[in-house]
């Protein structure tokens, strides 16, 4: 499995519940050069790890990219945490 690590700044943290029912959680990183990623958490593992984050935290998240189709014939991406880690300021 490819990962990819993106190192930012928390900028908001939200609450997103699955088509199927489990929640799970949407990270926005900010990212050098006024750039936005968006991050999804869905294991416990990883969600358990994000719960002593905040806003404006400095971190670093390794991450895998899913690619998906939609019912809808859709193309997307998917940036999924595999874990994250407090970086000193």
């Amino acid at each position: 499995m490819h990962t990819t690590k993106y190192a930012g700044f928390i900028h908001e943290i939200k609450d997103k519940l699955s088509p199927d029912g489990f929640n799970k959680k949407l990270v926005t990183l900010k990212l050098p050069e006024r750039q936005k990623c968006f991050v999804e958490f869905r294991s416990k593992e990883v969600l358990q790890k994000l719960s002593g984050l905040k806003e404006d935290d400095r971190v670093e998240i390794e991450a895998t990219l899913e690619g998906k189709y939609s019912k809808a014939g859709q193309h997307y991406n998917n940036i999924v945490a595999i874990t994250i880690k407090s970086v000193n300021n």
